[in-house]
């Protein structure tokens, strides 16, 4: 069975955190482009019934999902300043199988297996088109730093790229063994 891209179906929170959830952070969800026009509202509301939207950070009250032993973790750090995600990589060596960043869409050239068997790239990188800035239309994005008033950019089309890491950890030290950065381009 397949479920339709935006359906809508409830979910009971007994069902998913069956011994409850401790609340760590409740914050706005904000929208991006709300926030950067300085918007006196900025925050996201549900596009049906026109609610607040917002993030919330639990922990699972169920003493075995805190306990359990879990080998293989992986760490995104969605971050735009690349000191940040190489301050993240260093300090979670050894502790996480994988530190990798994203959110500048560019992808760096520095990865590697850290000393204590972290693999860490700064940036995945971006999937979609280069035939723009970050995605978007050129043209639109160039009027919103060129002109006081600008249209939402539209997404570019063309030149599209993948861009990933394929990473191997061993399952019973949770170190990575490797990391290999892709970025395959695909003309159509």
């Amino acid at each position: 069975m397949s479920i339709g891209l935006g359906t809508r179906f409830r979910v009971a929170m007994e069902d998913v955190f069956t011994h409850g959830a401790y609340f760590r952070t409740v914050e706005p969800d904000n929208d991006f482009d709300l926030v950067r026009a300085r918007a006196a509202d900025p925050q996201k509301r549900d596009k049906e019934t026109g609610e607040r939207l917002w993030v919330v950070t639990v922990l699972d009250g169920d003493p075995e999902a805190r306990t359990a032993e879990v080998k293989v973790r992986i760490v995104d750090v969605h971050a735009e300043a690349t000191s940040e995600k190489v301050a993240m990589g260093w300090h979670l060596d050894g502790r996480v199988s994988v530190v990798v960043g994203t959110h500048t869409h560019v992808q760096t050239a520095d990865e590697r297996i850290l000393p204590e068997g972290t693999a860490y790239l700064t940036d995945l990188g971006m999937t979609g088109s280069y035939a723009g800035v970050i995605g978007m239309n050129k043209t639109d994005v160039i009027a919103r730093f060129t002109s006081a008033i600008a249209k939402r950019a539209e997404h570019s089309s063309g030149q599209v790229r993948i861009c990933a890491a394929v990473i191997d950890v061993d399952e019973t030290t949770g170190h990575a063994r490797s990391i290999e950065r892709l970025n395959l381009g695909h003309e159509h």
